[in-house]
């Protein structure tokens, strides 16, 4: 009988270990599987702390501090990643216990169901009860919150905030929210960017040089015979709606920013036509680059570029210049809230990185537009007659000798001799 038992008990196990995540199963609440990639400085309840290079279980109480590199951090309900940082914000410290509390630096919390962290007195709520998220948290001396995916819920001193995905909001003062959540800021070179926001660096780096190209090389306002966009109602209903947008988006008076606005429009498939187009706009308003915009819609990169560059194309708007189609990409400053890549920087396909001082597009690389160049009109009629005319040789006259020249002359002789012959007998007195 154990002869029989005995296989299916070693089968079970196995099934088991697959399951399982190792090392989840067994964590306690306020417990933690630390794995570092880098350097990094454990201190338990205690007082005492060891330097961790590999792996170590943490328990309530216990202190992580980052000094290099990366750290992943699962506990029962998420995993966390740590990281050394440089300058501001400084390195991660992470007290675990029941609810993780960041004390300092950044951390990235992921998770398929709602979970919590505190930090500087606040709490922030990672996803809802059937849905999880991806968020940032970066304590400074105030705590900001940065969701890259789901939802978080921040609560400080009674007051809460709802912040949808690409959106962020900061405490400044405990208690002290506000009114409305804001755009992401991010930048190209980031890491955590890059892994989830990298379609909306994608579009920022394509579409800046093909709209600066065409605001440069264009006249007049955008209207919706102007805007060569298939998918869009009527014109008066456009027109309507531009006139609106404009309103409150006062980048709308460059026309490629018109064109952009209504291609995301037209693309995105949530809500009627009036309700997407106010939705874009808005996002665009409170500083959201258009490549978040596209994100928030749900548009795909590709198809947002070659619907602008063929509406840019087709403009009768563009009075001449370089074609825009064939512009370079260039990364954005700072993400509209973000930041991109110097001209000249080439990115990995792999996202690795970038060689040079920044990133961004995957597997491109970076270069700024070029404009046309200076045309000066020629003069139609010569400032000076070609050839030169020669102009004739001055003579200078002979010298000539005036009459009373001569006369001055001779006198001056005779005057000369009959005093030389006086001097010679010893002069008037002489003898």
């Amino acid at each position: 009988m154990l002869l029989v038992l005995a296989p299916v008990f070693v089968v079970a196990l196995v099934v088991v270990a697959l399951v399982v995540r190792p090392g989840q199963s067994a964590l306690k609440s306020g417990e933690a599987e630390v794995e570092v990639d880098g350097t990094a400085v454990v201190t338990t309840a205690d007082g005492r702390s060891r330097p961790v290079t590999d792996r170590i279980r943490m328990h309530a109480g216990d202190t992580l501090k980052m000094q290099s590199g990366t750290a992943s951090i699962t506990t029962r309900d998420a995993v966390f990643q740590a990281m050394a940082g440089s300058g501001k914000p400084g390195p991660t410290r992470l007290l675990m216990g029941t609810t993780p509390e960041l004390l300092g630096g950044e951390l990235l919390a992921t998770s398929e169901h709602r979970t919590q962290i505190d930090s500087a007195g606040s709490s922030v709520t990672v996803g809802k009860a059937d849905q999880g998220g991806a968020v940032r948290l970066t304590r400074t001396l105030a705590l900001r919150v940065s969701v890259y995916q789901g939802s978080a819920t921040l609560e400080s001193a009674g007051s809460s905030l709802q912040i949808p995905a690409l959106r962020a909001a900061e405490v400044a003062a405990l208690g002290q929210l506000p009114a409305n959540p804001s755009p992401l800021r991010f930048r190209s070179t980031d890491r955590w960017d890059r892994a989830y926001l990298s379609p909306a660096i994608t579009v920022d780096q394509q579409l800046d040089p093909l709209t600066l190209a065409f605001n440069q090389s264009s006249t007049g306002q955008i209207t919706a015979a102007s805007l060569h966009l298939s998918d869009l109602p009527s014109t008066h209903v456009v027109n309507t709606l531009l006139d609106r947008a404009r309103e409150v988006d006062d980048t709308l008076s460059r026309p490629a920013d018109a064109i952009v606005g209504a291609a995301v429009t037209s693309l995105a498939q949530k809500g009627t036509f009036e309700h997407r187009w106010n939705a874009v706009f808005r996002f665009h308003s409170q500083g959201a680059t258009w490549g978040l915009v596209a994100m928030d819609q749900h548009v795909s990169a590709d198809s947002l570029l070659d619907r602008v560059r063929g509406a840019i194309d087709q403009s009768p708007l563009r009075i001449g210049g370089p074609t825009v189609a064939a512009a370079q990409p260039t990364a954005p400053v700072i993400g509209g809230p973000g930041a991109g890549a110097p001209s000249g920087t080439t990115i990995p396909a792999d996202g690795s990185g970038a060689t040079g001082s920044g990133s961004g597009t995957p597997g491109t690389t970076v270069t700024s537009p070029s404009l046309p160049a200076l045309q000066v009109p020629q003069p139609t009629t010569p400032l000076l007659p070609s050839p030169l005319p020669q102009l004739p040789p001055v003579t200078v006259p002979p010298q000539v000798t005036s009459p009373l020249q001569g006369l001055v002359d001779t006198t001056t002789q005779l005057l000369s001799g009959l005093l030389n012959g006086v001097a010679g007998k010893g002069g008037l007195l002489g003898g």
